[in-house]
């Protein structure tokens, strides 16, 4: 099995966000029990998350009815 490049270079991201991550929470909350650090880098991640989601997102079912109609 082999990844693309694009699919490699996602991973890359993905690893390196996760590091920055761990560094966030060493840097913001050393003080904490381990499962308070945890919660901490879950926000952190899901604060990211959202930050990279569009915007103006495709109105629901528009994907649905793009095929829809190149089916028909």
């Amino acid at each position: 099995m082999s990844l693309t490049h694009a699919a490699g270079d996602k991973i890359k991201s993905m690893i390196a966000n996760v590091r920055k991550g761990l560094e966030h929470v060493r840097a913001t909350a050393p003080q904490l029990p381990k499962l308070e650090r945890w919660r901490v880098l879950v926000r952190y991640i899901i604060e990211k998350i959202l930050a990279s989601k569009p915007k103006n997102p495709l109105p629901r079912g528009a994907l649905l009815d793009f095929f829809r109609a190149e089916a028909g």
